[in-house]
């Protein structure tokens, strides 16, 4: 859309087949990995480092961040080398791993998001729960703060199957990447359980391996059941 309206359009993240597709359709882009999960003094200082050359560079009108190290580093650095000429917007897609973690860690990115975040023109929410939370923690304020219904689905990829051959069978299907914070053993436990009385009822999982996640699932294996 905005490359459409004659924009220049950056973006700054790692290289896979999504950054692929916004190239092919016009994007510039800058090669950037963010350390996931834990800080990490020295891999977060040399992200903050590439972030800052970046904005420093394409001098942006406005900058969009995702997930919460480009949010909390990208913010800072966005107004550190452009100061109130650039418009931030911040789209908090979930509360990841550091809250998942409590203690120090989950005090550190708390006092991240209330030092960024005051820089943000618009925060975008896609979840209730933690727009509430943001603005009881006085991260954020109602005023400049927008809930969304979410990333949403490909249509054209996902579409409705009428299952009539599964008349005399029930399928429970859980959606999300292999992480064990999305409840991965809990669920083949479950799974376990209910097949032992209702063995007409079927398990899937559907979502991705995340490898380079700290809570990744490694060794063990989603079955059907």
């Amino acid at each position: 859309h905005f490359i459409a309206l004659g924009w220049k359009v950056v973006i700054a993240t790692s290289r896979d087949s999504e950054s692929k597709k916004l190239i092919k359709m016009g994007a510039t882009f800058e090669q950037i990995k963010f350390h996931r999960g834990c800080f990490s003094i020295i891999n977060d200082v040399f992200t903050y480092i590439k972030l800052l050359r970046i904005y420093q560079k394409w001098e942006p009108k406005c900058v969009h961040h995702f997930h919460a190290k480009p949010v909390i580093l990208g913010s800072i650095a966005a107004k550190r080398a452009l100061g109130d000429s650039v418009k931030i917007i911040n789209t908090i897609t979930g509360l990841g791993h550091a809250f998942i973690q409590k203690g120090l860690v989950s005090f550190i990115s708390g006092f991240g998001y209330r030092v960024s975040l005051r820089y943000s023109l618009m925060n975008i929410f896609q979840n209730s729960d933690d727009l509430s939370l943001f603005i009881k923690k006085k991260w954020v304020t109602k005023k400049n703060s927008k809930l969304i219904i979410g990333s949403g689905v490909e249509l054209n990829k996902f579409t409705f199957v009428n299952r009539v051959d599964r008349k005399n069978s029930i399928a429970v299907v859980m959606l999300g990447r292999l992480i064990k914070q999305k409840g991965t053993e809990e669920f083949v436990k479950v799974a376990k359980n209910i097949k032992q009385v209702f063995p007409n009822v079927s398990f899937f999982w559907a979502g991705e391996s995340d490898f380079e996640h700290p809570d990744a699932v490694k060794h063990s294996t989603i079955e059907n059941y």
